[in-house]
């Protein structure tokens, strides 16, 4: 087995993040100003998409799209391909994270008294969103910490495993080819 680097890993990353920040930007920028209820679930549904696109290929086909273009694939560390359980915990902490910033974000709109949302520019509302979101900072830190903890533990062990791989039980290899990429 080739395990995995760091620049691959994170190219992967990078494609992945193209794929899911337009259909996230467009919820902000088109569902947000039409009520606090519609920003709420613009939230619900933005966060639920980002969370939701790495459990769900990594069960269905052990890679998201990113690795499957940069030749990666996630498998368990007997070599088997991982399943929902292995998906879902190797996003656990992600997910953790993004529920502490939704429960903040569900004050905020709960205790809404600002304008109304279709009144202020989209950089205007993520500004005012930022400073009104009691776990702001807090997630903003969590996520840091999460996301250079990740990065120190891949860097530092013999399979290049990041901390969401050793809580899920998972190794990302370099596929033989490009075309053995997909399981079927």
């Amino acid at each position: 087995m080739i395990y995995a680097g760091f620049w691959r890993r994170a190219l992967s990353l990078i494609i992945d993040a193209v794929i899911i920040i337009p259909p996230v930007i467009a919820i902000h920028v088109y569902v947000v100003p039409l009520s606090i209820k519609a920003a709420f679930l613009a939230y619900l549904l933005s966060g639920l998409l980002a969370t939701a696109y790495p459990v769900v290929f990594h069960a269905r086909w052990g890679q998201t799209i990113g690795k499957m273009v940069t030749g990666i694939r996630v498998i368990r560390l007997d070599g088997k391909p991982i399943h929902l359980r292995e998906a879902f915990l190797r996003s656990s902490v992600d997910i953790i994270i993004w529920l502490f910033f939704i429960a903040g974000v569900t004050y905020m709109f709960l205790a809404w008294e600002g304008p109304p949302l279709n009144s202020m520019s989209y950089n205007d509302r993520v500004h005012l969103f930022s400073r009104l979101n009691p776990t702001e900072k807090i997630y903003r830190v969590a996520a840091d910490v999460w996301t250079l903890s990740e990065i120190v533990v891949l860097l530092f062990n013999k399979k290049k495993r990041a901390v969401h791989d050793f809580i899920a039980g998972t190794v990302v290899i370099v596929c033989q080819s490009i075309g053995k990429g997909v399981r079927s």
